[in-house]
């Protein structure tokens, strides 16, 4: 590969330039473009209710009533191709295609070889996406300005509404709303220690929330680790000045195990030249939705421990998944077996400073927006 790059054939969320840039990819050129005889389709795992499925490609039958795929071309240095691949989850959710295809421009179709991602695994039966995904490929379909009847065909997709039950009255105040989320999960969740108000820091926005405690945490300049594959929307909310530093292990196969070793950990820290100060944990992880267990979140708050790290949990998505029937006492609530949370573990008995662990949790994602 080239000084001078790749063409990058885009077909889903990243079709949209903010959600490149969120990956800290800066693209050379942009430009429509087409893949013949091959259809847009969603059978990447996603997230349960919230985000049923992910958008893949896969050859069109000759019966289909659908067109060929359309997408952005995005013309990408290797590095940058290589951080697109390590973020979306390549060798997990996605492996790499080189594909033949087409780019469009003023009337005219030129011949190009395209790498794009498609899915691996997949899910048995394609899934409708949700409402928000299908309107960001529409938008970012838009933007790019594919044809219109392109655009009609992504308008008129069905797409899935989550339609989550009612959580009472709101409550008026952050203070208030911080006594309430402490005394929901106390009372609900079976805690590692008990979660005081004082302990509560209430947010506009789980991206709000994040910027603050990076803006807090870290100097202009400072390295934040996250563990790759990541969704651009794990990104959203770190501040500008923040560096980004991803960890990637394609060999990734137990369900509920480190995406990682602690080796890798460990080398990354010594060899990135930047100073590190947190470790950003999407539990479970955004996409392809895995839990990490009781033992691999230890394993982590010792290691961010050992390391003068703090850990960020970022711990939206956990109400959207549940550990094996019988973890824990059947009588317990489905709160209280939620899948693994830094918030089950007691952080003292495992000689943790609680005020290096944070964790992020939104209402919005477990009762709607």
């Amino acid at each position: 590969m080239d000084d001078e790059g790749l063409w990058y054939f885009a077909f889903g969320s990243n079709m949209d330039s903010g959600a490149l840039e969120r990956r800290g990819v800066v693209p050379i050129a942009r430009q429509p473009a087409t893949i013949p005889q091959y259809r847009l389709c969603f059978n990447v795992p996603g997230l349960p209710y919230l985000e049923p499925a992910m958008a893949s490609i896969e050859p069109r039958p000759a019966s289909a009533k659908c067109p060929d795929v359309h997408g952005v071309a995005w013309r990408l240095r290797s590095n940058e191709w290589k951080n697109v691949v390590a973020t979306e989850g390549g060798g997990l959710a996605y492996r790499t295609l080189a594909i033949e295809g087409l780019l469009l421009g003023d009337g005219t179709a030129k011949s190009c070889t395209f790498m794009t991602l498609v899915a691996w695994p997949t899910i048995t039966r394609a899934a409708a996406p949700s409402v928000r995904y299908r309107d960001l490929l529409l938008r970012g379909a838009q933007d790019a300005g594919l044809p219109q009847d392109y655009l009609d065909y992504l308008l008129a997709l069905p797409a899935h509404t989550y339609n989550p039950s009612q959580f009472g009255a709101s409550v008026p105040g952050a203070r208030d709303l911080a006594v309430a989320y402490a005394r929901f999960w106390n009372t609900n969740v079976l805690l590692g220690h008990a979660l005081y108000p004082k302990n509560v820091v209430v947010g506009a926005s789980r991206a709000e929330c994040l910027r603050t405690l990076c803006a807090t945490l870290c100097a202009d300049g400072d390295t934040v680790l996250i563990p790759a594959p990541c969704s651009d929307e794990v990104l959203i909310g770190l501040p500008p000045g923040i560096k980004t530093l991803f960890i990637h292990n394609p060999g990734w196969q137990h369900e509920n195990a480190l995406p990682y070793s602690l080796e890798l950990l460990k080398e990354t820290l010594q060899t990135s030249g930047d100073k590190v100060k947190a470790l950003l944990l999407a539990n479970p992880g955004n996409p392809i939705a895995r839990s990490l267990d009781d033992s691999a979140l230890i394993s982590l708050l010792l290691f961010c421990q050992r390391h003068d790290l703090h850990l960020i949990a970022d711990e939206t998505r956990i109400t959207a998944s549940f550990p094996e029937e019988g973890r824990d006492s059947p009588s317990c609530s489905n709160f209280a077996r939620l899948a693994s949370s830094v918030l089950r573990l007691n952080l003292i008995q495992l000689g943790c400073d609680p005020s290096c662990v944070h964790v992020i949790w939104s209402v919005a994602e477990m009762f709607g927006q």
